[in-house]
């Protein structure tokens, strides 16, 4: 959710910032494997990277919105943020103990995903007005209009 935020002060010419960032997540992964090695081996070096990762990229949010006043978050990917896991979590987690993933399945899995994660964005709201460019992209691929996303789609204020 917050992973281009680096770039986006690196962009702005906050070099110091990064230097920050970097310093207090490298920190972060010393200290998380020290904690976390000993007593789960393995699964904790990968619980320590991923915590420091994220704490890389939040870190980064965090000096991003003081020096700039720049978030990544709108009203539209707050929502659906909160949705798409909300919605999509319980069957997957339901399903996961009767199917199995395979060379057949994965691809169809994929389609279902896809398709059930534009039917909660359309329902709960979660398009937002800049959705409608790579509609035009794949519509203009494809050589068809696509109305049934489009109308979801809110248009710019």
């Amino acid at each position: 959710m917050a992973g281009y935020c680096q770039n986006a002060l690196s962009g702005l010419g906050y070099t110091r910032s990064i230097l920050a960032v970097n310093v207090i997540s490298a920190v972060a992964n010393i200290v998380l494997n020290v904690l976390l090695i000993p007593r789960y081996g393995i699964v904790g070096a990968a619980a320590a990277s991923a915590l420091s990762f994220a704490t890389l990229n939040w870190v980064a949010f965090a000096f991003l919105y003081r020096v700039a006043g720049i978030s990544p978050f709108s009203r539209y990917t707050v929502k659906m943020y909160v949705f798409l896991p909300l919605l999509l979590f319980p069957p997957a987690f339901a399903l996961s103990s009767t199917v199995s993933l395979s060379l057949l399945t994965i691809p169809l899995f994929g389609v279902v995903a896809g398709l059930a994660t534009l039917v909660i964005c359309a329902v709960t709201g979660c398009f937002q007005p800049e959705d409608e460019i790579p509609l035009e992209l794949i519509e203009g691929r494809l050589g068809v209009r696509i109305p049934y996303i489009r109308r979801y789609i809110p248009d710019e204020n």
